[in-house]
């Protein structure tokens, strides 16, 4: 595929994805949706392509709004600082909810707040 200025027709092949859905904790659950997937992933195999696995977990509603309040309240400096911020608060918010202690999250807080001194 060229950059022109005519128009091109792209024929991308046809992707399909599986969803191995788990409500548990992540730490008990992990690796019992992914033997649980293994166990498929023959007779998937046998009539399609398996290009890569990825796995995916929900985030509790109360760590996406705080990450997004701490993105927004970083605006004043920057859309870019904003982005960062809202990518360390989900990170944060899920150290905070998994160890039960906000110990986690400050620290981390604190060194991204040295590195963006520094640089």
């Amino acid at each position: 595929m060229d950059l022109t200025e005519s128009a091109e027709i792209v024929i991308w092949p046809e992707m399909h994805y599986v969803f191995v859905e788990k409500t548990e904790p992540i730490p008990q659950n992990a690796h019992v949706a992914w033997q649980e997937f293994h166990q498929v992933l023959s007779q998937l195999e046998a009539n399609n392509k398996v290009t890569g696995f990825m796995s995916l977990y929900k985030m509790e509603p109360q760590v996406l709004i705080v990450a997004l309040l701490f993105g927004l309240i970083h605006m004043k400096v920057n859309p870019i600082t904003a982005a960062a911020a809202f990518v360390l608060g989900l990170f944060s918010g899920e150290l905070k909810r998994r160890s039960g202690s906000l110990l986690p999250a400050i620290l981390v807080h604190a060194v991204f707040n040295a590195f963006a001194a520094i640089l």
